[in-house]
C-alpha cells in the first residue's frame, strides 16, 4: 500500500515491506536516507490516510528534539486505541521508531572513544654556552713556485732530445742539442781566423818599427785582429745556445721536440716546473685582509688528500683589490718535499680569526628559512614553538646565534621540517 502527502519540508517515501494489508509501513527520510518502520492493524481508508498525515508531520519535526517524538508516538497510540487492540502480522516485527536524533549522542560516544593523534616525533638537545674558535675558510689553487718555458734561441736541426715528460731534471742538465755540430765548426772557423789575424798584428808591429809600414797598415791589422776576435765570441755564443740546458731543478711538464726535428728561433722545447714548494693563491674579501699578514701561519687541505693538514705561510699580499669580487689576491708558499702537492690541485686555506667566549651553538641543519628569516623550533613542554633567531659566523657544521636562544632551551635538531608552531611533539630522544 502506498500513501503520499503534500508536504512543504521534503518528501518523505512510504514503502509497504509486506504484502498483507497489517504488514509493516517503510518510511525513508530523503536527506539522511534513515528507514522507519511502522505496523498497524488494518483499518479504514480514511483513518488509513489519517493515520500517514500524522505519521509524516512525526518524521517531518522528529529533528527538532525528542518533544516532537513523544507527540507522534501519543498520536499513534491515540489511533490504535480507536480501533481495538493492536494485532501484529504473524511474521511482522514489533512497531518501532527511530529518528535522526537518536543517532547524535552514540556518534558523539564513538567520537570520544577514537585515540588521539599522536604527536611528531622529533629530538631534541639541550643548548649550553661554549668557547667558538671563528675559522675562515678560502678556496683556490696551486700553483708551482717556478714555471720555466724552454725556447729555441737559434734555427737548426734537432740533433738530440735528453728528456722525456714527467721527469725529474737537475738545474744545468742538457735537455736538448740544435746543430751542435755546425755550431762547433763555426767555432772552430772563427778560432782559426783569430789566430791569423793576431800574427798578422804582430809581423805589422815589426815593420811599423823599423818604419817599413805607415800607421793605417797597422790600424787595419788590429782592428782585424779585433773583429776576429769578436767573431769567435759569436760563435762561441752560438754554440752554446745550441745546447739547451735546464735553468732550475724540477719536473718537465711539457715535451715538444723530436730528435730529427727542424725548429725556428722562438719554438717552445719544454716546461719545467718547480714544485719543491707549491703556493696557494687565493682571494680574500676585503672585510678580512687585515687579518692577514706576510708570514702569517696557515693550514691549508687539498680534496686529493682529505686526512692531511699542510702547513703555509702568507708570502704575498695583494696591493689593489678587484673591482668585481672586491677581494684581494693572496699568495701561500707550502713547502712540499714529498711532491705530494701537485700544480691545479683545488687548495682550502683555513685561517684562525678569533675566539669568543660562551657562545650558543646549534647545528646548521637545524636552521629553517622563512620569508621573514631564518627560524628554529624549541621543545615546551608537549608542544613545538617557533622561535625566530640572528645568526652570526659559522664553522665546522656550527652555527653562532647572536638572539633568539638561550642557554637551557630545548632546540628540536630532528623533525622540524614537519613542524608548525604549538604542533603537539613526542620527545624520542635527548641529545647530548
Amino acid at each position: 500500500m502506498h500513501n503520499t502527502s503534500s508536504n512543504p519540508e521534503p518528501d518523505w517515501t512510504m514503502k509497504q515491506t509486506k504484502t498483507s494489508r497489517s504488514g509493516p509501513l517503510g518510511m525513508v527520510h530523503p536527506m539522511s536516507g534513515a528507514k522507519f518502520r511502522i505496523t498497524a492493524r488494518a483499518m479504514p481508508g480514511r483513518l488509513a490516510t489519517l493515520f500517514a498525515l500524522l505519521t509524516l508531520l512525526l518524521l517531518a519535526g522528529c529533528d527538532d528534539g525528542q518533544g516532537a517524538e513523544q507527540e507522534a508516538q501519543a498520536s499513534t497510540a491515540a489511533s490504535e486505541s480507536s480501533n481495538g487492540p493492536a494485532s501484529e502480522s504473524s511474521n511482522g516485527p514489533p512497531s518501532t521508531i527511530s529518528s535522526r536524533s537518536a543517532t547524535i549522542p552514540e556518534a558523539q560516544d564513538n567520537a570520544s572513544s577514537l585515540p588521539r593523534a599522536r604527536g611528531v616525533n622529533v629530538e631534541v638537545m639541550t643548548l649550553q654556552p661554549k668557547d667558538f674558535t671563528l675559522t675562515a675558510t678560502y678556496i683556490g689553487h696551486l700553483e708551482p713556485n717556478q714555471r720555466v718555458s724552454l725556447k729555441s734561441e737559434l734555427e737548426g736541426l734537432v740533433e738530440k732530445v735528453n728528456f722525456t715528460e714527467g721527469q725529474a731534471v737537475k738545474a744545468n742538465q742538457v735537455l736538448v742539442n740544435i746543430s751542435t755540430k755546425e755550431q762547433s765548426v763555426r767555432r772552430d772557423q772563427a778560432g782559426a781566423t783569430l789566430q791569423l789575424a793576431k800574427q798578422n798584428l804582430t809581423r805589422d808591429l815589426e815593420l811599423f818599427d823599423k818604419n817599413l809600414i805607415p800607421q793605417s797598415k797597422l790600424d787595419i791589422s788590429t782592428n782585424t785582429r779585433d773583429q776576429a776576435r769578436f767573431s769567435l765570441q759569436l760563435a762561441e755564443l752560438g754554440l752554446r745556445k745550441s745546447v739547451v740546458r735546464t735553468p732550475l731543478s724540477g719536473q718537465v711538464k711539457i715535451r715538444n721536440v723530436d730528435t730529427g726535428e727542424f725548429v725556428n728561433k722562438g719554438t717552445l722545447l719544454a716546461e719545467i716546473l718547480d714544485i719543491s714548494t707549491v703556493k696557494a693563491e687565493v682571494n680574500v674579501p676585503e672585510q678580512d685582509i687585515r687579518h692577514m699578514q706576510t708570514g702569517r701561519q696557515v693550514s691549508v687541505q687539498v680534496d686529493a688528500l682529505p686526512d692531511e693538514v699542510f702547513t703555509g705561510r702568507v708570502q704575498k699580499l695583494g696591493v689593489e683589490a678587484d673591482q668585481a669580487s672586491r677581494s684581494f689576491p693572496v699568495e701561500i708558499a707550502i713547502a712540499n718535499p714529498k711532491r705530494a702537492l701537485l700544480p691545479g690541485m683545488l687548495a682550502r686555506v683555513k685561517m684562525r680569526m678569533g675566539t669568543y667566549r660562551n657562545q650558543i651553538l646549534i647545528p646548521r641543519h637545524a636552521l629553517l628559512e622563512r620569508s621573514t628569516g631564518r627560524v628554529v623550533y624549541v621543545a615546551r613542554g608537549n608542544t613545538a614553538v617557533e622561535v625566530s633567531i640572528e645568526t652570526g659566523a659559522n664553522a665546522d657544521g656550527l652555527m653562532q646565534v647572536l638572539q633568539g636562544l638561550h642557554a637551557g632551551d630545548k632546540l628540536i635538531v630532528t623533525g622540524q621540517q614537519q613542524l608548525t608552531t604549538n604542533d603537539p611533539i613526542t620527545v624520542t630522544r635527548e641529545l647530548p
